[in-house]
């Protein structure tokens, strides 16, 4: 637990820029909501506790690739844009998801919008921030210092510790939502039933 928690420090700049990205998802999912038809998704939010009774919820392929993708890009330097790209794009999904929760149940959906979000995504989202801020560390450090080699590679063997946790704790969370996200979140639509 101590590495993801020293790992989940933010500096006053990287909070500047998560709350940035945060502000413009929910810009672009609040557009999204006002400009998408969503006649569909919203019928399927109306359905919803049948829909967590007949399926399991399921990222596993979604973040393997979503992570593949990610990290496979972000060393050749320009890649590590598609990281915050990325992050951008799930705030935008998170937020447009509350807002279609609120247009269905009011109040009560924008809470379970949130907690729905919460269980969903947030462990997600804070071991992909884990990855990025390991990552950004190694390419910054590889191709703009000039240290000497014996200290950056100890560096660079914690960095990568921190990325392969994060990763397996990913994997592990969606084995875990797999098994019991939809009685989890089942159990909690008493708040808009």
């Amino acid at each position: 637990m101590k590495l993801f928690g020293t790992s989940l420090k933010i500096n006053r700049k990287q909070l500047r820029i998560l709350l940035f990205l945060l502000f413009l998802g929910v810009l672009l999912g609040f557009l999204f909501y006002l400009k998408i038809d969503s006649t569909n998704l919203i019928s399927s939010i109306e359905t919803l506790d049948t829909h967590l009774q007949e399926n399991h919820v399921n990222f596993i392929f979604s973040h393997i690739f979503t992570l593949i993708f990610l990290i496979g890009s972000s060393f050749a330097v320009i890649g590590i844009v598609f990281f915050f790209l990325y992050i951008i794009w799930e705030f935008t999904c998170i937020s447009y998801s509350i807002f279609l929760f609120f247009r269905v149940f009011q109040v009560s959906g924008f809470v379970y919008g949130i907690i729905y979000n919460i269980v969903i995504k947030l462990f997600f989202l804070c071991c992909l921030f884990i990855i990025l801020k390991n990552v950004y560390f190694i390419i910054k450090h590889k191709f703009f210092y000039k240290e000497e080699e014996t200290s950056l590679s100890i560096s660079y063997k914690k960095e990568y510790m921190k990325i392969l946790a994060s990763i397996l704790a990913i994997f592990l969370y969606d084995l875990f939502l797999y098994f019991f996200g939809s009685s989890i979140l089942l159990k909690l639509t008493f708040l808009i039933l």
